[in-house]
């Protein structure tokens, strides 16, 4: 959808309001048209309409079909602008409860993607709408989810499109005080699009907010606050669904209080009903003499069934209320779900009691009537009781996102003009100097500018011990401050921290479903249909055989009547099926081992990510910042050519020139060169730079009056110095005017457990190969250290090479690869690879492309790779829970549904409603019970791999073996340098 156009068009023969009527009725019929206004003075007819669907000749032609002469003046193309919605669902019980929302909004005009989680409630929506009219289109996107019959509240909207540039930020503020008597909302919009900075400002008067896009460059939000203030309005943070709104929202405190309300009701009148029916006519004697048991004055009418009646009426219509509404919502437009069965359990149990009771009081029976009054109460009550475990369950699930959440506090202490001012966290702009006191949370990401202290940062990284920090460390959001008092610099604030990142990675994983659930979400859709009509022929069929039959089964016998047994069958098909426990499979797994995962320093991007760490055949990995700390550090300089060497004003050149780049190599060369320029006054200018991919950096320098053209790189760089001997390891040449200066060996340290991890993987059947840009026999250098095959190292490769390298390994989608890499050289590999993963300490680019993210600690003696073990067994671990539950899910349902249709009806065993809705309560339960099993996962330890090949069938290891591709003699591993043309 390319958006709304709006076309003018000049209508002449009107005389009067009938004609304008007219002319809006008929062009308002046309498909795709939004809005149309006439004007019976001017003549002038404006009509907003999708031109990508309705052409503008069509617009006259409705027109004239009036009996009007019609001509197109004007037509204004779209101004459209890609936004994301992010509402609350509250309500969501199933898989088919997050199909009904999914497909209403779908069907919207101008909507893009719809995604709904439903361990989260939380629904996405993109969509493309005017600037100005996003907030309505969002409004009547949460109006469509409530006709589904489910509370929805408008979280977060976004433009999309300004997202991705990078240069804007969408943010919204409340303003309290507008008016719609005076034209505050015109004042406030007028003032703040006069603002440097502000791109766009649109208010909205009914939500009392202001949404606003502006270049945090020029302005920052508080800033703009206090210009809203200066008008005479008082602006707040708009942040309506803040983290304690959020950790209540995972906590499901709304969802558990209501249940836990409407269970002590339902509870305390199934009590009764129990005594009433059950306890009371079984156990004591000479019961009819009670007056609850005799006859009214109304002859065939007791007054247990008004007693009966009464209770069931309330528990049923008033307690039970939430599922007839939702029952209702769903039925109206076409789907279903549990709420479906609920309804129509209950209402056939109370419709069966009604009838029966008329039918006492019509032929003036003075017998009791057969009721089940009891049945329909005690329904709802175990029902509430089972979403009242499940809620409480389902909270438990989310604990881990929760205390994520929680870590980031509501207020910090800025330090302004040298005053401590607090503020509200949602108000931090990049710069402000925050003050942080013993104990404090940190606010947000930055780098500490006054004193020193220890952090815990163990709910970040997984570390437990506190790390020191002093003046120019980093410190991350969310992490809690310990004895000392210090001042930091915030460097990235809002949506844009570490915290945040880890937080929106972990929702997104909930959105992107694995594809083992969208079978589940298509089960889930016909799950109820399919249900109900089972139940009616359970009805048909044994109502039938129970009059044809010569010998019917003894259960028939029933002093009921026929007619009751078969509906008490056909009660207990409907409600022991239970959909909720399919919805309820994956998305509790997930939340649970994404949570897991990032207590253990791994953030898993979704659902469909799980699916493609099974069975990986080969794992790459890149070796610079990814096998080795990324520390690049100079081990000695060696002049070559005539110089004897490196001089001040050559170390200036190269020390300039590499401050350009942020390559470790780079780094290394500026810090080695850093000490030959102390005590000298020498200031080169970098006047041009080039940097060329897998090579190195080329640029002009001047100096003393002179310009130079300086080429920092590999040998590749050099095609006038190809007679250069090969080198033994990581080198990086000087060249300056054309004449070569000399070179700078540069290593660069294994992390600590990198052995470890590559012999942990080929212990577990892993073709663990390496790649590097580096040169060979520095590759092999490294290779030999961490215990790498030589045939399975490819060294001097582009970043090109090494996405063709992928490729060649995937042989055609017969193998899976995963690749892991910390760079933006590494991005197309992660992107072609079957699983990608990014070290965190990497760039931006390459965690964008990642699909799992290592938070690797950025201290070179701390580094590890064993985070990537644990990402890999994490992810197997969840996506077996994801596979037993929906196992136990359909098992349940395949073996408690024939049960209750009648399959052991020839053995005279029915299942009774009571016990099939207590089934029910209890699958759920169960499901998100085995998932929060997941919890008790132990990190495995990297020495005591198991073999993989050892876990598999027979057949599959030889299937393994007959796909497996020759090895490469070791005579040929040379030819692995450069390997990819």
């Amino acid at each position: 959808m390319g958006g709304y156009s709006l076309a003018t068009l000049q209508v002449e023969g009107m005389t009067c309001g009938a004609c304008v009527a007219a002319v809006q009725e008929q062009v308002q019929k046309l498909e795709s048209v939004q809005d149309v206004s006439v004007s019976l003075i001017t003549g002038a007819c404006q009509v907003k309409f999708d031109a990508q669907i309705l052409e503008v000749a069509l617009l006259e032609e409705a027109i004239e079909d009036c009996g009007f002469e019609a001509r197109v003046l004007e037509v204004q193309e779209p101004r459209t602008t890609t936004h994301m919605a992010s509402f609350q669902v509250h309500g969501m019980t199933c898989a088919s409860c997050v199909a009904s929302v999914t497909e209403s909004v779908q069907q919207m005009l101008g909507v893009h993607e719809v995604s709904v989680a439903l361990a989260t409630e939380e629904c996405r929506v993109v969509f493309d709408a005017d600037d100005d009219d996003a907030n309505t289109f969002a409004n009547a996107v949460k109006t469509c989810i409530e006709d589904c019959g489910f509370d929805a509240e408008l979280a977060t909207l976004s433009s999309a499109t300004s997202k991705k540039s990078g240069s804007s930020k969408n943010t919204q503020l409340k303003v309290y005080g507008l008016s719609n008597i005076d034209d505050s909302v015109a004042v406030v919009e007028s003032a703040l699009r006069q603002i440097p900075g502000i791109a766009r400002a649109s208010v909205s008067l009914e939500n009392e907010a202001v949404t606003l896009q502006y270049d945090p460059t020029v302005i920052g939000v508080r800033a703009i606050a206090a210009r809203i203030d200066a008008l005479g309005y008082e602006a707040a943070a708009a942040n309506s669904f803040d983290s304690m709104a959020q950790i209540q929202t995972l906590a499901r405190v709304r969802e558990i209080r209501f249940w836990k309300n409407s269970c002590i009701q339902a509870c305390c009148g199934m009590l009764v009903m129990l005594l009433l029916y059950k306890f009371v006519p079984r156990w004591v004697p000479g019961v009819h003499k009670f007056i609850l048991y005799q006859q009214t004055l109304v002859p065939g009418l007791f007054y247990r069934d008004i007693v009966g009646l009464v209770l069931s009426t309330y528990i049923q219509f008033w307690v039970g209320r939430h599922f007839y509404k939702a029952g209702w919502h769903s039925m109206r437009k076409g789907s279903g779900s549990m709420d479906t069965f609920v309804v129509v359990a209950t209402m056939c149990a109370y419709t069966f009691s009604i009838f029966s009771m008329l039918n006492n009081i019509w032929k003036k029976f003075s017998v009791l009537p057969n009721v089940v009054f009891d049945a329909s109460t005690m329904l709802i009550g175990f029902i509430s009781v089972g979403k009242l475990l499940e809620n409480k369950a389902k909270s438990k699930t989310n604990d881990s996102l929760s205390k994520l959440i929680s870590l980031a506090p509501s207020n910090c202490t800025i330090i302004e003009n040298g005053v401590a001012t607090v503020i509200p966290v949602e108000f931090l702009q990049v710069g402000d100097i925050v003050e942080i006191k013993p104990g404090a949370k940190i606010p947000t990401d930055g780098i500490i500018i006054d004193g020193e202290s220890e952090i815990d940062e163990s709910l970040m990284t997984g570390e437990s011990l506190m790390v020191p920090r002093y003046v120019n460390s980093p410190v991350v959001g969310g992490s809690i401050n310990g004895p000392n008092h210090f001042l930091f610099k915030a460097t990235s604030v809002g949506d844009d921290t570490k915290l945040a990142h880890i937080i929106s990675t972990m929702k997104r994983a909930q959105l992107a479903k694995a594809p083992i659930q969208h079978q589940a979400d298509y089960l889930a859709a016909k799950f109820v249909p399919c249900i109900l009509t089972l139940a009616l022929i359970t009805f048909l069929t044994w109502f039938a055989l129970s009059h044809h039959l010569k010998n019917p089964p003894a259960i028939f016998d029933d002093q009921n009547g026929i007619f009751f047994v078969c509906l008490q069958m056909t009660i207990s098909v409907i409600v022991v099926a239970c959909p909720c426990a399919l919805g309820l499979a994956a998305p509790t797994a997930i939340m649970v081992g994404t949570g897991l995962g990032a207590r253990h320093g791994v953030l898993i991007k979704g659902g469909d990510i799980l699916e493609n760490c099974i069975s990986l055949d080969t794992i790459l990995f890149d070796k610079t910042g990814t096998l080795t700390t990324g520390i690049m550090t100079v081990e000695q300089y060696v002049p070559m050519c005539d110089n004897t060497a490196l001089s001040v004003d050559q170390a200036a050149c190269v020390n300039a020139l590499s401050a350009l780049s942020d390559h470790p190599i780079s780094k290394a060369l500026k810090e080695y060169t850093s000490s030959y320029l102390l005590g000298s006054n020498v200031a080169p200018k970098i006047t041009h730079s080039e940097t060329v991919i897998g090579g190195g950096i080329i640029g002009k320098c001047q100096l003393n009056g002179l310009e130079h053209r300086v080429v920092i790189g590999n040998k590749s760089m050099l095609p006038k110095y190809d007679h250069l001997p090969d080198p033994q390891g990581t080198l990086s040449y000087v060249v300056i005017d054309d004449q070569l200066v000399g070179r700078f060996e540069v290593g660069d340290a294994m992390k600590k457990d990198a052995a470890q991890v590559v012999r942990y993987f080929s212990a577990q059947g892993h073709r663990v190969c390496m790649v590097t840009g580096d040169n060979h026999n520095s590759a092999m250098k490294a290779a030999l250290e961490l215990g790498i095959e030589a045939n399975n190292v490819y060294s001097e490769l582009t970043p090109a090479q090494k996405n063709d390298l992928v490729e060649e390994l995937k042989d055609e989608g017969r193998r899976r690869v995963a690749f892991v890499g910390d760079g933006i050289n590494d991005s197309p590999a992660l992107v072609a690879s079957d699983l990608g993963i990014s070290i965190s300490t990497g760039t931006d680019i390459a965690m964008e492309a990642a699909d799992i993210i290592i938070l690797s600690r950025p201290e070179p003696a701390l580094a590890s790779l064993c985070e990537l073990v644990y990402a890999l067994d994490i992810s197997n671990a969840t996506l077996r829970r994801v596979r037993l539950n929906f196992f136990w899910a359909i098992c349940y349902n395949i073996f408690m549904v024939p049960i209750a249709m009648g399959a052991l009806v020839p053995w005279n065993i029915t299942l009774d409603p009571i016990i099939a809705v207590a089934c029910m309560a209890a699958s759920s339960v169960s499901v998100v019970g085995s998932s929060l099993l997941l919890n008790r996962w132990k990190p495995p330890t990297l020495h005591a791999a198991t073999p993989r090949s050892s876990k598999r069938h027979i057949f599959s290891s030889m299937i393994k073996k007959l796909q497996r591709q020759r090895p490469v003699p070791l005579e040929d591993v040379e030819l692995q340098t450069g390997l990819i043309a």
